[in-house]
């Protein structure tokens, strides 16, 4: 039970990396897919901000005015 039952060597012969492996490759694409959608979050958030900054730019001074 506290012995290895693979040689040391088993990668260099041709074992399976990890990071090849059916578990890793669903875990990077989940990764991935979750930071794109939070980089568009981002950037429709800061669309909404832009366009709000906008509009305030243009109609305070209209109503000071008035």
């Amino acid at each position: 039970m506290l012995t290895h039952t693979h040689a040391p060597l088993d990668r260099l012969k041709g074992g399976r990396d990890p990071a090849q492996t059916g578990a890793a490759a669903t875990y990077t694409a989940t990764a991935k897919r979750f930071c794109m959608g939070v980089l568009l979050l981002l950037a429709a958030a800061s669309a909404l901000v832009a366009v709000v900054a906008l509009k305030v730019a243009i109609y305070l001074p209209r109503s000071i005015y008035h």
